[in-house]
């Protein structure tokens, strides 16, 4: 074999090996670009049911209500059957509950519920187009309390931290996603004036959203 066909050889080996490499970059940047879609941001409006239940031993009220507030998060695919996230939410309630006879006959004891903020995490799969996961976290919720003792009444703020746990469903209808879940928290005891009332705050939610994710 001559030097001429030993430069073609070459020649033709150099013409595969770049088309290769243009290949391997074409075949690649679908892959980057999924990987860069892996995080996606969601922010919108929320609106729901809440009921608020007081209760101490032998005794229990419960009341409900309006809320209403701002969720905010990020998700992260783990690849393409999970995924994580982190949120925060603030929102403001319209619940009002008191109890009489709690530690006296003819006292009684209420609460108004105002401001709440909510950090935590979720995780969930894909099922079809929608997204079913389960949440949960710390929530701190301010509430307003009383106490009429039938001669006095103690009226104080107490902002009280606690947990919150969920499950619920998305679908994305594009730009919006729907969606709908309940939520459970325990935000502990009542203080009124630094005085522990032992009686204890907890809410039930149902709760829908109409969010944008980006």
């Amino acid at each position: 074999m001559g030097p001429e066909n030993n430069n073609m050889q070459v020649i033709h080996m150099k013409k595969f090996a770049i088309a290769a490499a243009a290949a391997a970059a074409v075949s690649a940047t679908p892959v980057l670009a999924q990987e860069g879609s892996a995080t996606s941001f969601y922010v919108g409006p929320v609106v729901g049911y809440e009921s608020v239940k007081l209760s101490t031993e032998g005794y229990s009220e419960s009341d409900d209500g309006v809320m209403y507030g701002v969720v905010a998060g990020a998700d992260f695919a783990l690849g393409t059957t999970a995924f994580i996230g982190l949120e925060g939410e603030y929102t403001e309630s319209d619940v009002k509950e008191s109890a009489q006879d709690v530690f006296d006959l003819g006292d009684e004891i209420g609460l108004k519920t105002g401001r709440s903020f909510y950090v935590g995490a979720r995780a969930g799969v894909p099922v079809g187009g929608a997204k079913v996961y389960i949440k949960g976290g710390y929530v701190n919720a301010r509430l307003e309390g009383f106490y009429d003792d039938g001669a006095d009444i103690y009226v104080a703020k107490d902002d009280m931290d606690g947990w919150l746990l969920g499950a619920g469903v998305e679908a994305k209808l594009s730009p919006v996603v729907l969606r709908l879940e309940y939520r459970y928290s325990d935000l502990g005891d009542i203080t009124v004036l630094g005085v522990n009332t032992d009686v204890s705050a907890k809410r039930h939610q149902v709760v829908a959203g109409a969010l944008f994710s980006f």
